[in-house]
């Protein structure tokens, strides 16, 4: 069910910034390297888990523009936020969830996580390139604009899940 993979994909970004989290509250407690404390496996760093917290975000995002295309009517095929986002900017809808939206896409913090996405999406990584000291600061950078998305998801998830609990429709 759509309704709920949202649910869990948001779930599982905020486990993703829990380690995260916990692994650097490690380090400082240590006095290690960040990239020095893992979780099972060596390569399951902080680093790791704020690259798996972005892709769960932007899922989360691409299942969120399948729900509102429910929920305003609008057809549109394989859809992610940004297409569906570009489809009705144009369109005057007086309807709260496009507003949402709208509010949401024109964030810079919408903007900067897309751009990570598009970065790393495309193995462009910086932070696998630049010195070590940059490449921590860019991580937690990373991590803030992770837990900032979260947070912006908030409001129209909740709208979203007062309309199905008051009539449950199903994707076609």
């Amino acid at each position: 069910m759509l309704h709920t993979d949202v649910i869990f994909r948001l779930h599982e970004a905020n486990r993703s910034l829990q380690f995260a989290y916990s692994l650097i509250h490690e380090s400082m407690k240590n006095n290690s390297e960040l990239n020095e404390e893992f979780v099972c496996f060596h390569n399951m760093n902080y680093s790791y888990f704020i690259e798996s917290a972005i892709y769960r975000i932007y899922a989360v995002y691409d299942k969120l523009a399948n729900l509102l295309c429910i929920y305003t009517n609008t057809q549109e095929e394989q859809n992610t936020f940004e297409r569906f986002m570009r489809h009705i900017a144009n369109v005057p809808k007086n309807s709260d969830l496009i507003e949402i939206a709208r509010s949401i896409f024109n964030t810079e913090e919408y903007k900067e996580l897309a751009k990570l996405r598009q970065d790393n999406y495309h193995y462009m990584t910086k932070e696998n390139f630049i010195n070590i000291r940059d490449s921590e600061w860019s991580n937690v950078y990373n991590l803030i604009s992770a837990s900032k998305n979260i947070e912006l998801l908030k409001n129209i998830i909740s709208k979203i899940m007062k309309l199905f609990s008051e009539n449950p429709i199903q994707p076609k």
